[in-house]
């Protein structure tokens, strides 16, 4: 039950990630703006997210 709220969560997470991804992409934010002041994730991590919202 645990492991299962878990998986939710970070599917909330990385949902919300997407959503501001997209949104200041649009807008002509640079990447390490939008995840990494933004969010507080490593440059590594930036780039994952940022590769795996960016195009969808």
């Amino acid at each position: 039950m645990l492991e299962a709220k878990q998986e939710g969560e970070q599917i909330g997470i990385e949902k919300g990630i997407e959503i501001l991804i997209l949104d200041y992409v649009e807008e002509g934010y640079t990447k390490e703006r939008i995840l990494q002041k933004r969010f507080d994730l490593t440059p590594k991590q930036s780039e994952q997210y940022f590769q795996k919202f960016k195009n969808e």
